[in-house]
């Protein structure tokens, strides 16, 4: 079960990775207002009709962020049970889960 955790991590790792550069490209094109100021609806539907660039961009940005948030809160949960007897891994899980949906 250990293999698992040491993968699901490098595909957390590698995916944090790909939300940094997402959100570096959404904010370099100026895609943020891409969908609008219908949060988390874009442009007032789930699936839009018409496809822009930035719209494009900020609907990627969003999905990957969406994937990788569950694989990290997975990997938390799955961290916590397995080698929770270690006092770090709860501090660290707890903080990871936080720190994703709260960005502090």
């Amino acid at each position: 079960m250990i293999k698992y955790l040491k993968i699901l991590s490098v595909i957390a790792t590698i995916g944090m990775l790909l939300i940094l550069l997402g959100g570096a490209l959404v904010t370099k094109t100026g895609s943020q207002d891409g969908c609008g100021e219908s949060w988390p609806l874009c442009e007032g539907e789930v699936v839009p009709s018409t496809f822009t660039f930035e719209m494009v961009i900020e609907l990627s940005h969003r999905a990957v962020t969406g994937i990788v948030g569950i694989v990290v809160v997975a990997l938390a949960v799955l961290s916590w049970v397995k080698i929770g007897n270690v006092r770090e891994v709860k501090f660290l899980s707890f903080c990871s889960v936080f720190l994703f949906f709260f960005r502090l």
